[in-house]
C-alpha cells in the first residue's frame, strides 16, 4: 500500500501541488554556448510563461561577461537569482529548475578590436580534444511523446508525456501530461526517455 501511495504521489503531487502555480517558468541549461562580450538569461535557460511582455524581459536579463572562446565560465542558480534581483525581478516570483551548475561554454567569434590579420587566425585547439564549442544535437523535439522515467526508493515508474521544448542528451527539458495543469522537468537520456528530475 506505501509503494502504491508513493507511486501516485510521484505522479500526480507535482502536478496537484503546482496547479495553483502560475509563475513564469525559468528552465536552466546544463551546458549553454555563447559569443560576444556578455550573455543573458535567455543564453542560459528557457523561459516560458503567459505573460509576452514578462517573457521578453526576462530573457533579455543580463548575467555577465562571457568565457573567452574555448573557455569556460562555472555558473549557478544563485548567481541567476542575484542577476534576477539586480534587474528589479524577485526571483521568488518565478518557478527556476535544471540542474543547480551551468557550464556557459565560449564560442568562437572574430574579436573586433584586433586587426584582420590577428582576428582571422583560429586559436589552435589540442588534437586529442574535439572543439568545445560544437553545438549539441537534438534528439527529442518539442510536440514528441516520450517516456517519462523514475527510478527511486526502489520504485520504477514510467509514464507518458510530451516534450515542450526541445533537447539534447543531457539538457534538463519542461514536459507536459494531458490534464496536467503544470509542466514537469526532466533530464533527456535518448530520443524517446527523459529521466524525472528529483
Amino acid at each position: 500500500m506505501k509503494s502504491l501511495f508513493l507511486a501516485a504521489w510521484l505522479l500526480f503531487a507535482g502536478y496537484v501541488a503546482a496547479a495553483a502555480d502560475s509563475r513564469p517558468l525559468v528552465v536552466l541549461h546544463a551546458t549553454a554556448a555563447v559569443s560576444g562580450d556578455s550573455f543573458c538569461l535567455s543564453d542560459i535557460a528557457t523561459v516560458t510563461s503567459t505573460n509576452t511582455s514578462l517573457r521578453a524581459k526576462l530573457m533579455s536579463v543580463p548575467m555577465g561577461r562571457a568565457p573567452l572562446a574555448g573557455l569556460t565560465r562555472q555558473f549557478n542558480e544563485g548567481d541567476v537569482s542575484l542577476k534576477l534581483r539586480q534587474a528589479g525581478i524577485d526571483p521568488e516570483t518565478l518557478a527556476i529548475s535544471g540542474p543547480s551548475q551551468i557550464v556557459v561554454l565560449g564560442s568562437s567569434v572574430a574579436m573586433p578590436n584586433l586587426p584582420v590579420s590577428i582576428a582571422a587566425q583560429p586559436a589552435a585547439a589540442p588534437q586529442s580534444q574535439a572543439s568545445p564549442a560544437q553545438p549539441k544535437s537534438i534528439v527529442i523535439h518539442r510536440g514528441d511523446k516520450v517516456t517519462l522515467e523514475y527510478d527511486g526508493d526502489g520504485l520504477a515508474i514510467t509514464a507518458d508525456v510530451v516534450a515542450s521544448m526541445d533537447g539534447a542528451i543531457g539538457d534538463t527539458i519542461s514536459l507536459s501530461r494531458d490534464g496536467a495543469a503544470h509542466s514537469l522537468t526532466g533530464i533527456v537520456q535518448d530520443a524517446q526517455t527523459v529521466k524525472m528530475m528529483e
